[in-house]
Protein backbone atom coordinates (compact mmCIF):
# COMPACT_ATOMS: atom_id res chain seq x y z
CA UNK A 1 0.00 0.00 0.00
CA UNK A 2 1.41 3.73 -1.09
CA UNK A 3 1.18 6.64 1.62
CA UNK A 4 -0.85 8.74 1.43
CA UNK A 5 -0.46 12.76 1.41
CA UNK A 6 -2.07 15.97 1.71
CA UNK A 7 -2.03 18.80 0.19
CA UNK A 8 -4.15 21.83 -1.87
CA UNK A 9 -4.93 21.96 -5.54
CA UNK A 10 -2.67 25.31 -6.66
CA UNK A 11 -3.00 25.57 -10.19
CA UNK A 12 -6.02 24.03 -11.94
CA UNK A 13 -6.90 24.50 -15.90
CA UNK A 14 -10.16 22.86 -16.65
CA UNK A 15 -9.72 23.27 -20.73
CA UNK A 16 -6.71 21.18 -20.38
CA UNK A 17 -7.84 18.68 -17.63
CA UNK A 18 -5.15 19.07 -15.27
CA UNK A 19 -3.32 20.90 -12.48
CA UNK A 20 -0.33 20.89 -9.78
CA UNK A 21 -0.61 20.28 -5.83
CA UNK A 22 1.17 21.81 -3.57
CA UNK A 23 2.77 20.46 -0.79
CA UNK A 24 4.40 22.01 2.46
CA UNK A 25 8.13 21.60 1.85
CA UNK A 26 7.63 20.03 -1.09
CA UNK A 27 7.58 20.24 -4.74
CA UNK A 28 4.43 20.81 -6.43
CA UNK A 29 3.03 17.68 -8.03
CA UNK A 30 1.46 17.33 -11.83
CA UNK A 31 -2.26 15.83 -11.51
CA UNK A 32 -4.62 15.15 -14.84
CA UNK A 33 -8.45 15.10 -14.01
CA UNK A 34 -8.05 10.90 -14.92
CA UNK A 35 -6.28 10.41 -11.79
CA UNK A 36 -8.74 11.94 -9.79
CA UNK A 37 -11.17 9.35 -7.36
CA UNK A 38 -14.60 11.29 -7.34
CA UNK A 39 -17.08 10.63 -4.84
CA UNK A 40 -20.40 12.02 -6.03
CA UNK A 41 -20.96 15.58 -7.65
CA UNK A 42 -17.52 16.65 -6.51
CA UNK A 43 -15.57 19.47 -8.63
CA UNK A 44 -12.05 19.92 -9.10
CA UNK A 45 -11.35 23.94 -8.04
CA UNK A 46 -7.91 25.61 -6.87
CA UNK A 47 -7.86 25.91 -3.19
CA UNK A 48 -9.79 22.58 -2.57
CA UNK A 49 -8.02 19.79 -0.21
CA UNK A 50 -6.81 16.48 -1.66
CA UNK A 51 -5.08 13.11 -0.73
CA UNK A 52 -2.94 11.46 -3.42
CA UNK A 53 -0.32 8.98 -3.92
CA UNK A 54 2.96 9.66 -5.01
CA UNK A 55 3.75 7.32 -7.90
CA UNK A 56 6.10 8.74 -11.24
CA UNK A 57 5.30 9.05 -14.83
CA UNK A 58 6.69 7.41 -17.51
CA UNK A 59 10.28 9.59 -17.53
CA UNK A 60 10.43 9.23 -13.82
CA UNK A 61 9.14 12.61 -12.57
CA UNK A 62 6.75 12.56 -9.39
CA UNK A 63 3.04 13.06 -10.13
CA UNK A 64 0.42 12.84 -7.83
CA UNK A 65 -2.26 9.19 -8.63
CA UNK A 66 -5.59 8.30 -6.71
CA UNK A 67 -6.02 11.99 -6.10
CA UNK A 68 -9.17 12.14 -3.49
CA UNK A 69 -11.15 15.30 -2.65
CA UNK A 70 -11.07 15.88 1.25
Amino acid sequence: MQLREQGLIKRWYTERHFGFIGRTGEQDLFFHLSDVVFRGDEVVQEGRRVEFAVTADQLGRPRASGVGLL
